[in-house]
């Protein structure tokens, strides 16, 4: 049985899996995340999919390409493929939005679940970057994230470590991705 629910300690968030891309036949994927205040993500960016953010409760900060802008409850916003992002909880109450990624993106939710489970076990950073490069690699890799700057231009590295780690990465997929029942 697949995990749905996701806890990460470090950004301060839950995700929950709701439909994944397998369950739409690839259409999209669709998370809900609860972001406690003070939480939120590192700039990133992806090459094969859209994310859109909905928000439900609350109040969202979403920077994308450098112009931040703050979503209500209600309010939507669609960050295409390759620009730069990431999203913040900037006020004294959680927030609960929905992510919806287009298409949908198995190994985004398979990183998105290895990462959690890794800052769950004290295997990251405070910045939420995981303490082994092997795991870094994977995870980029994985996930069809893109980093900004000089490590952006690792990506090919990381890449290449990522497939010379191919047993690692089913481990930490066995580990996280998955529980008996």
């Amino acid at each position: 049985m697949r995990r749905r629910v996701f806890i990460n300690p470090l950004i301060g968030d839950k995700a929950t899996l709701i439909k994944s891309a397998e369950e739409t036949n690839g259409a999209y994927s669709l998370l809900e995340i609860e972001l406690v205040p003070g939480g939120g993500n590192l700039v990133h960016a992806h090459d094969l999919f859209s994310e859109s953010f909905r928000v439900l409760e609350g109040e969202l900060s979403l920077t994308v390409d450098k112009t931040e802008s703050t979503l209500h409850s209600g309010d939507a916003y669609t960050v295409q493929p390759h620009r730069f992002h990431c999203f913040k909880n900037k006020t004294d109450r959680p927030v609960k939005f929905a992510v919806t990624l287009t298409p949908g993106h198995t190994g985004f939710e398979k990183s998105l679940a290895i990462a959690y489970g890794l800052a769950e076990d004290g295997e990251m950073n405070k910045e939420g970057i995981p303490n082994k490069f092997s795991h870094l690699s994977i995870l980029a890799a994985m996930g069809g994230t893109q980093l900004p700057g000089l490590l952006r231009l690792m990506m090919p590295v990381f890449r290449l470590v990522a497939w010379l780690n191919k047993n690692a990465a089913l481990t930490l997929e066995q580990k996280y991705c998955y529980t008996s029942g």
